[in-house]
């Protein structure tokens, strides 16, 4: 099913839990986990908020002025503390499990230099930390651009044996269905959820019929579930509800103007759910 997993990771962050089932799940389908950090660069420009707001209005590069050398030289002992640190529980759960991994340590544009990275692996797992951290930019970007599943994990991820998918009949929802399924079968999650939102629960139903034909294939314990509301808050109610221990759905829309002005269910499930959320383009 994956032959490499990346694992971006937050300097100075905790991302046990990350660490933790990206480990395992390389385990269970004898993939590589390939650890990341990035050295942000930037790091060592004085930076003004002005031009931090002007970078994320335009997009163009910020432009700052260098630090003074002893500066430079806390910020680099500070770099090498926080790589160690990462680099150490990343090799005690990797060898725990067992498994081909590598950790990678760069420096530059963590934006760029990860989402490259992404293009050589078929999975990509981080914590939700880096969605709330200083390099949440770099997270949101990855998380709209890149064509590889991500499985998003909060540091508390927890829950029982199960999977939730959100299905709408949609092709992005095909997909989720497909890859939803593998991992559930491949981690031995005992129960699959199929869930449908739609106001008429009459044709929820109708759309969800092919879904619980293709699942019907595998060996979990099918729980097929229509309801009636807000796609967001009707998901991530019910995942709380059966202590789900994975949300998988389709990523964000395209349309990044509708996202800002009216929200995005995708960002909205991220923030709320208890559980890891696996977001499928």
């Amino acid at each position: 099913m994956f032959k490499r997993i990346l694992l971006p990771l937050e300097p100075g962050s905790s991302d046990t839990c990350a660490i933790s089932i990206a480990s395992s799940l390389a385990g269970l389908v004898g993939a590589e986990l390939v650890g990341l950090v990035v050295e942000d660069e930037s790091r060592f420009m004085k930076i003004s908020t002005g031009a931090m707001i002007a970078e994320a209005l335009t997009a163009q590069p910020i432009v700052g002025s260098p630090r003074s050398p002893e500066e430079a030289m806390q910020i680099e002992e500070q770099m090498e503390k926080e790589s160690q640190e990462l680099i150490s529980q990343f090799e005690a759960c990797s060898d725990k499990a067992d498994i081909d991994a590598r950790f990678v340590v760069l420096r530059g544009n963590p934006t760029e230099l990860t989402l490259s990275l992404a293009r050589t692996v078929d999975m990509i797992v981080i914590g939700n930390s880096k969605l709330q951290g200083p390099q949440g930019v770099s997270a949101d970007r990855l998380l709209h651009t890149t064509t590889r599943p991500v499985l998003v994990v909060p540091e508390d991820a927890g829950g029982e044996s199960s999977l939730v998918i959100g299905y709408d009949g949609s092709a992005a929802s095909e997909r989720v269905i497909r890859l939803a399924a593998n991992i559930a079968e491949a981690m031995d999650l005992g129960t699959v959820h199929l869930l449908t939102i739609d106001s008429d629960l009459e044709r929820a139903e109708k759309v969800q019929a092919p879904g619980l034909d293709y699942l019907s294939a595998y060996d979990f314990d099918l729980v097929p579930v229509c309801l009636d509301g807000e796609a967001a808050e009707e998901i991530i109610s019910y995942a709380k509800e059966v202590d789900a221990s994975i949300v998988a759905l389709g990523a964000f829309g395209t349309n990044r103007f509708i996202e800002k002005v009216f929200g995005s269910t995708t960002q909205t499930v991220l923030d709320g759910a208890p559980s890891a959320v696996l977001l499928v383009s």
